[in-house]
């Protein structure tokens, strides 16, 4: 084997790109070179011997490229660079982020690309980013693709055989090694010819008749209900679900048997009525919930686009992904100052305008916010306290259903202004009341709550965090 000598150069003195074209600066070693026919700048690799020779991604004989040329010619002593800068001048590289960058080895010998391979057999290596049009930093990896046709090998479209030898469909399913009792409720069967996956020839298998269903697994079914229902195999998938006035159940498939089958809801309308998900029979339904256990029932489905998708693990349903919606929440301040409150006597607050009210639940008349969905909810209530009295208590409390369950209090020893807040999460039920009340502790009856539009003093502030 040929005597491979190191010479490494230190890389934080490299200057951004080398003055001269044809050269390169960096981590490289001496070696022979028994093929070389592009010169400097050819994308090399290690023959079995210990010489190099030009590499291309043409086949995996041929790569993967571990080192630039340095030297042109063939011979002993040939400069190779293993990782470092170079420069040539006839390179027109295209420099940017993410992929736009990037460097592959070329199918065509000892040349370099921004271009990845797309054919079967070929192979998809980065061996660098661009620095300038004409300067890369040469850092090859060591792992890389291999495009081809067998079975679990893939295809530069994305595409993935299930097996080598895929027949069409007749009647029944023919595939080496695989059966209908090998395949799993709701999962996509493909029949095209060449076993590449197909969308137009997808079906879906129903575990329990032992047939296909449906076609468009790929593509994914899309369902919509609008009142009770129980589904069906066939429909998994997108479910798009809507409720103009009555709550109603939907019942699903059993899932015993058909795991892995998905269902994804998307509420449609914009309103709180409850479209609630029951399992077959005493199957549950597995969430974070107050239980910490797993439930009958799924019940939130209850705002506008609030999304869930349920998978069966063979036994039960997994929910695997909740997104809330459109949260109702509101923000609203004093409008006219209230004076002169009426001393140790917690005071509603007369919140009147409305910054906004995401779902319309807060009365501007009674001044209270109602819960339009069981839940977690956070209150913020800042006042502003004005003609105070030293060395007095004053309070900002929240009330739910006209009950007082958080009081903040502030001592003064002061005379002018004070400002309050509560910061409270409490948990409502429908229908729900939620309002702010002050109260002042001073001695007599001179104290007042002020108002400011910009920023607001005086404010109640109300959002959905979670649902029961």
């Amino acid at each position: 084997m040929a005597l491979q000598t190191q010479k490494i150069i230190d890389l934080s003195s490299m200057p951004e790109e080398p003055s001269v074209d044809d050269t390169g600066k960096g981590i490289s070693i001496l070696a022979t070179v028994d093929a070389n026919a592009t010169g400097i700048g050819a994308a090399m690799h290690c023959a079995a011997d210990g010489h190099w020779e030009e590499a291309d991604a043409s086949a995996d004989t041929t790569a993967p490229c571990t080192g630039l040329a340095l030297s042109s010619g063939t011979g002993a002593s040939k400069e190779i660079l293993q990782q470092g800068q170079v420069r040539n001048d006839g390179w027109t590289w295209v420099t940017g982020p993410g992929e736009k960058g990037l460097i592959y080895l070329s199918i065509t010998t000892g040349a370099l690309t921004q271009t990845a391979p797309t054919g079967d057999g070929e192979i998809v290596q980065i061996v660098g980013h661009a620095i300038t049009d004409d300067v890369m930093m040469f850092n090859p990896q060591l792992q890389w693709i291999e495009l081809g046709d067998g079975p679990g090998d893939l295809h530069a479209d994305g595409s993935v055989p299930l097996t080598a030898n895929w027949d069409a469909l007749d009647n029944d399913i023919r595939a080496q090694n695989l059966t209908a009792d090998d395949l799993t409720a709701g999962r996509a069967v493909f029949t095209g010819a060449d076993g590449l996956l197909s969308v137009d020839d997808a079906f879906v298998w129903d575990n329990s008749a032992k047939t296909l269903t449906t076609k468009g697994v790929v593509n994914d079914i899309v369902t919509t209900k609008t009142a009770i229902a129980t589904l069906t195999v066939a429909e998994a998938g997108t479910v798009l679900v809507s409720c103009a006035a009555t709550p109603y159940t939907i019942t699903l498939p059993t899932a015993v048997g058909n795991a892995g089958l998905r269902y994804h809801f998307t509420k449609t309308d914009d309103n709180y009525f409850l479209i609630t998900l029951d399992g077959d029979g005493a199957e549950t339904f597995n969430y974070e919930n107050a239980t910490g256990v797993p439930v009958a029932t799924y019940p939130r489905l209850n705002t506008y686009c609030a999304e869930v998708t349920v998978v069966s693990d063979g036994a039960n349903w997994q929910v695997i992904d909740e997104s809330l919606g459109q949260v109702p929440k509101c923000f609203v301040r004093l409008t006219n100052a209230q004076n002169n409150l009426t001393n140790n006597v917690s005071t509603l607050v007369n919140l009147s305008t409305e910054i906004y009210d995401i779902g319309g639940n807060f009365d501007t008349g009674t001044h209270l916010f109602t819960c339009p969905v069981p839940g977690s909810y956070n209150i913020i209530s800042n006042m502003a306290f004005s003609s105070i009295v030293a060395d007095a208590r004053y309070f900002v409390q929240q009330y739910k259903n006209a009950v007082n369950i958080s009081s903040v209090a502030f001592h003064a020893s002061f005379t002018g202004s004070i400002y309050g807040s509560n910061n409270t999460e409490i948990s409502c039920a429908i229908s729900d009341t939620i309002s702010t009340y002050v109260k002042s502790v001073s001695g007599d009856d001179t104290v007042d709550i002020a108002v400011n539009a910009t920023p607001e003093f005086s404010y109640m502030q109300v959002r959905l965090i979670s649902k029961d």
